[in-house]
């Protein structure tokens, strides 16, 4: 991989315990054997292709699995491709919040919290922290913010984007409530939809193939983020900031001007909005680039994209180290805008959100 020039911000890098030991350190005692007997976390209900990581993504020093050693995370991927700021969550964990009890999901949560403060955050000041939260008892979630939110190399809360009703019914507002005292925005992750106790992964109900399920992955995104502005979020929570991670963002466009035109004819049922849907979503949004979608011709995606205001609302996503990762220079978004735009994709949106210093 070359070498990125420009300075960035990763807001997608995964991170693993090398472990159950490791882990363990910081889980109660009463959960060790649940953790030992039942260690995976995403069963897929469809055959892949292709899951685990990038074959250039460097395995630690101990032969542990990429992503799984800071040191070598920094010389791999940070210090290789000039990045300013990574921030780091665990891509399988956010699916506690599809099983069926709470008390385990939210263990494991604040077992995984603490492990990234000390295992990853107090390595160096360039790793930022997602912090994950179980949602099925929204209280408990509110108080693991208020617990680890003021870390000030934690920025963002992360959530499952399967569940069991949308993320606008108003069981959700302690989530938002502490998320935005504490300045956090919530991340909502695509890759867990009919997981568990979760929603079926398409609208049609359950398909035969990955690659069904991996395309229409956005579908539960644009269900989330209509359920958020229309259920009243963002005038209940004003400050709130929403992150939709690996779902693309030029279905966007043309699925808020069906919004609004549905709005216009049925704004008696939701008589707390004061502006259109596409003003909260253009506001409040902020989409990844990693799973953006990428057609031979990039200028129709341009189009869509600056109808969406993207230039804005797109912050920069690697999904380092997974076998689909995007390093900067073979992100098309980022090769094809100019310069100013590029930057602001790749670092400035970012560092405005997280409230990071230049």
């Amino acid at each position: 991989m070359r070498r990125q020039v420009e300075p960035i911000i990763d807001c997608e890098v995964h991170v693993v315990w090398r472990s159950l030991e490791e882990i363990e350190r910081y889980l109660p005692r009463a959960w060790h054997r649940r953790l030992r007997r039942d260690p995976g976390m995403i069963r897929p209900n469809f055959y892949s292709p292709y899951r685990g990581y990038h074959p250039d993504a460097a395995r630690g020093p101990d032969g542990g699995p990429p992503g799984s050693d800071p040191q070598t995370v920094l010389r791999d991927w940070l210090d290789r491709q000039n990045i300013a700021y990574a921030v780091l969550s665990h891509y399988d964990l956010p699916v506690i919040s599809t099983w069926g009890d709470m008390d385990y999901p939210a263990a494991l949560a604040r077992a995984y919290n603490d492990w990234l403060i000390e295992r990853w955050l107090a390595v160096d000041p360039r790793f930022l922290g997602s912090m994950i939260v179980a949602t099925q008892d929204p209280e408990v979630a509110a108080q693991e913010i208020e617990r680890v939110g003021t870390h000030p190399q934690i920025v963002q809360v992360l959530v499952a984007s399967g569940t069991r009703v949308p993320y606008g019914v108003r069981t959700f507002h302690p989530i938002y409530a502490a998320a935005e005292r504490l300045g956090l925005p919530v991340a909502i992750h695509t890759g867990t939809e009919g997981l568990g106790i979760a929603n079926p992964p398409t609208a049609a109900g359950w398909p035969s193939t990955y690659l069904e399920f991996y395309t229409c992955q956005p579908q539960n995104l644009a269900a989330h983020l209509t359920s958020l502005v229309t259920e009243g979020v963002f005038v209940k929570f004003p400050h709130l900031r929403i992150v939709f991670l690996e779902g693309g963002a030029a279905w966007a466009p043309p699925f808020l001007w069906r919004l609004d035109k549905n709005y216009k004819a049925l704004r008696s049922e939701c008589p707390w909005l004061t502006d259109l849907p596409s003003v909260y979503v253009k506001r409040h949004f902020r989409f990844g680039t990693h799973g953006l979608e990428r057609p031979d011709d990039p200028a129709p995606l341009w189009s869509f994209l600056r109808a969406l205001g993207a230039e804005r609302l797109l912050l920069y996503g690697s999904n380092y180290p997974r076998w689909d990762l995007e390093a900067p220079q073979d992100t098309l978004v980022l090769q094809t805008a100019e310069a100013p735009v590029r930057r602001r994709i790749a670092y400035e949106n970012a560092r405005e959100l997280y409230r990071l210093p230049a």
